[in-house]
């Protein structure tokens, strides 16, 4: 009777420590699948798609030729007369022009989160609104960040030394990621901003031929802005200031005129318009 009460006791002892076992195990596997569920989405390799190409690109060094699915981290690039427009998982349209290097390293539609690193070129980024305060759309480039919290059409012209920010509508956030100050700077519509390394210029309205100009330098020819009718520099400026230098002009006229009027009592004798000569019939 002792044996088999022994043998109960350890029977009981075993089936308690394979329920801890399997608790223990259960934990795990459901903390191993929450933080998963934090920090993966379906898919994650697949960054988006091509929608539009124009002969002059590659991917990953090989030639791009038609649209379809983009991988993640893959390398776009562009020569001088290539064009390459994508769009994200979450929405967002990138437009890429000339001579432009470019990566997506993350698009998270569930999250709507996306950063896209941009080693050189040209881009036009069309970036809709977040449902989520967490939402954001991050830009890297050699001297800058950029972000968009949603609902933001701007473009990006990114050289060795700086990187020109153009924005066209909503309002974009630039901070240098060198320097003694790293602090944001917000840029609204129809203003510019460039970044040198380690500092932001002061915030500039955008001239009409500039902002003009960008737009070509990323459309398609399916866009309303091809090589036909790419627009001629506007003179708006050059006429403003011929006006303001001809109405000086006239008021130091009257104002002299006005002077030696009121010197003299004998009034002016008015001009005659000369005569017209009449040409002769043949």
């Amino acid at each position: 009777m002792r044996t088999l009460g022994r043998q109960h006791r350890i029977a009981l002892n075993g089936n308690s420590l394979s329920r801890q076992a399997l608790a223990f195990v259960l934990c795990a596997v459901l903390a191993q699948a929450t933080f998963s569920a934090g920090q993966s989405y379906p898919a994650p390799e697949n960054a988006g798609a091509v929608i539009g190409i124009k002969p002059g690109a590659t991917v990953d060094n090989q030639p791009l030729e038609k649209a379809g699915p983009l991988s993640r981290n893959a390398v776009l690039r562009t020569n001088r007369t290539g064009r390459v427009r994508i769009r994200l998982r979450g929405g967002e349209v990138l437009s890429l022009g000339g001579g432009t290097e470019l990566q997506v390293s993350r698009a998270n539609p569930d999250a709507e989160t996306a950063a896209v690193r941009v080693q050189a070129g040209q881009v036009r980024s069309e970036v809709g609104r977040f449902h989520k305060n967490e939402g954001s759309y991050d830009m890297t480039t050699p001297q800058a960040q950029i972000t968009s919290r949603g609902n933001s059409d701007f473009y990006l012209d990114v050289a060795s030394a700086r990187t020109r920010l153009i924005v066209y509508s909503g309002i974009v956030l630039v901070r240098p990621l060198h320097g003694p100050s790293t602090a944001p700077v917000d840029v609204a519509a129809g203003q510019t901003v460039v970044v040198n390394p380690g500092m932001v210029s002061r915030l500039e309205l955008t001239a009409e031929d500039q902002e003009q100009e960008s737009i070509w330098q990323t459309s398609f020819p399916t866009d309303s802005l091809t090589q036909s009718n790419r627009p001629a520099p506007s003179h708006k400026k050059l006429y403003i200031i011929l006006g303001a230098a001809g109405a000086a002009v006239g008021g130091i006229a009257l104002a002299a005129r006005g002077g030696s009027s009121s010197k003299s009592s004998t009034p002016s004798t008015p001009t005659v318009p000369p005569s017209v000569p009449t040409i002769p019939a043949q």
